[in-house]
């Protein structure tokens, strides 16, 4: 089988869309040994894969200036020439129309452009809100991260439940227990950073809802040493200032982007992690966290009770002092704390994710046949 990827999301920093699609790719390979996939960009970028299966085409000129423009002219002829027999998107990005009939399919990860559209840069807002609909319905298979999200889309979007199936995201191999001695040396030694601290990870933007967790560890003098995973992202110029002013007093630690492997050491050291997002289509980190025995506070939002269940205390995402208040208590608490280190572990040995590989593969083979215009 000859799998099409949209691949302009792995480019640059690998987060989010970029880690998901890469890791269901590497999965697959294992899982289907006659499956070969072509990455489809409108701009160059260096393709980590086994070159013997899969290979990158990228575009040009015009077309990697204006990507949308790439994928709904140009993208369509490459897929014809390369007789592709199953074309996978994320989120908006999917062609509308065809050269030769290939199956077409969606996965949707979140719709933040709905929902939270001033979160996002303004003309990527505008592009993901004008294709959206678009492109779910032209879809032969829409897959979403989590049931919550799959009843926005099927709300939201108009997909029809028939054709809308939930692929939870899963916990790559990586994200495991490392002895809390062992990760805590590394730590120190790598980072110089304390025992005892706590960690948030995600990119820094409007919608991950940094703000509220700086003012709860600026207003409660006891709280431990808070360490933030993620780069930059979109709008982030404020909420980056007050990392700064925190970090000088000696009250935060910014640490920027990590790749996988240190990011497992971090949980695994951390004494608690603190996502305070104010939505997700999945919440990757809450699940990477419990794989990694690290006890996790959350907030109370979209599809975060989904993935952390009754494994992970929650707080509403506007308020401070709930936050504060769950703060106190868990820092305070050993044996709660170790209590929901084993809760996690159970509750992250549901995502695996060469199950989530493999039921991504059977959509790949299964959905209707692609009838795309001509």
């Amino acid at each position: 089988m000859h799998i099409g990827v949209e691949a302009s999301t792995l480019r640059g920093v690998s987060a989010g869309i970029a880690r998901y699609t890469l890791a269901m790719v590497s999965c697959i390979l294992e899982l289907a040994p006659d499956a070969e996939f072509t990455f489809y960009s409108p701009r160059p970028f260096n393709l980590q894969l086994p070159a013997s299966r899969c290979r990158l085409r990228t575009g040009s000129g015009l077309y990697a200036r204006y990507a949308n423009l790439w994928l709904q002219e140009r993208l369509p002829t490459w897929l014809a020439e390369d007789h592709v027999d199953v074309f996978w998107g994320q989120n908006h990005l999917l062609p509308l129309r065809l050269k030769r009939p290939c199956r077409r399919l969606l996965t949707v990860h979140d719709l933040t452009a709905l929902l939270f559209p001033s979160t996002m840069p303004f003309r990527s807002a505008l592009a993901a809100r004008y294709l959206l609909r678009k492109v779910a319905r032209a879809a032969d298979f829409v897959a979403a991260d989590s049931h919550a999200t799959a009843n926005l889309v099927e709300r939201c979007l108009g997909v029809e439940r028939g054709k809308l199936a939930v692929v939870h995201n899963g916990v790559g191999e990586c994200f495991t227990p490392i002895p809390r001695a062992a990760a805590g040396e590394f730590v120190t030694r790598e980072y110089g950073l304390p025992r005892g601290f706590m960690l948030t990870v995600g990119t820094i933007e409007p919608r991950k809802n940094h703000m509220t967790l700086l003012d709860a560890v600026e207003s409660e003098a006891r709280a431990p040493l808070l360490v933030v995973v993620g780069g930059e992202g979109w709008r982030c110029a404020e909420t980056m200032r007050r990392v700064r002013k925190l970090e000088a007093e000696g009250r935060v630690r910014y640490l920027g982007w990590v790749d996988d492997s240190r990011l497992a050491v971090l949980y695994s050291a951390a004494t608690l992690m603190v996502y305070p997002s104010y939505y997700e289509g999945f919440g990757l980190p809450v699940l990477e966290a419990m794989a990694c025995g690290c006890p996790v506070l959350c907030s109370w939002s979209s599809s975060l009770p989904e993935v952390g269940g009754d494994a992970v205390r929650y707080f509403r995402p506007r308020d401070r002092e709930g936050l504060v208040r769950q703060l106190r208590m868990l820092t305070s608490s050993p044996d709660e704390l170790a209590a929901m280190y084993s809760r996690g572990l159970r509750r992250a040995g549901q995502f695996g994710q060469r199950a989530a590989a493999s039921r991504m593969l059977t959509l790949m083979c299964n959905c209707k046949s692609g009838s795309g215009e001509r």
